[in-house]
């Protein structure tokens, strides 16, 4: 009976549509939300991307500030390294061998200083090999020659 009034029809169709409404503004509602909070989600996301961004930009002014001076180190080891190689060429193969092991260039520097006395030592006894120091001369060293004092054959 109610289906055929027109008049609590139309009440019942005010009704719904007021739900409805109601629905539709609290969906909206959670849709602004959600939308905010995307957006301050990539907002967040923009700046800690701005900030890895400015990160990356420091770390690339660094490395050029230091490429030219990895570069003058890589030749000063390469010129020290030769310098080592060329004074340790002539010493006795088993000290030789105990600079050249060394893994890096200040243990490579420190083996040769502290080897090079005793390669030293070993160059000096070996200097005229088989012959030590000669026989002091009888007599007086200090008799010169002279024309009072002449020189027999």
């Amino acid at each position: 009976a109610d289906e055929k009034d027109p008049a609590k029809r139309l009440e019942a169709i005010q009704k719904e549509l007021e739900t409805t409404r109601k629905e539709a503004a609290n969906y909206r509602t959670k849709l602004r939300k959600l939308e905010e909070s995307a957006q301050a989600a990539d907002e967040a996301k923009l700046a800690e991307q701005q900030q890895w961004k400015e990160l990356a930009e420091k770390r690339e002014a660094r490395i050029k500030e230091l490429e030219p001076l990895q570069d003058r180190v890589s030749a000063y080891e390469k010129r020290e390294t030769e310098r080592i190689a060329a004074s340790i060429k002539d010493w006795p193969e088993n000290l030789r061998k105990l600079v050249e092991r060394a893994s890096s260039l200040e243990e490579k520097q420190a083996a040769l200083q502290d080897l090079k006395p005793t390669v030293d030592a070993l160059a000096g006894k070996a200097a005229a090999p088989g012959s030590g120091p000669g026989p002091k001369a009888s007599g007086d060293s200090k008799t010169a020659i002279t024309s009072s004092r002449p020189v027999r054959l």
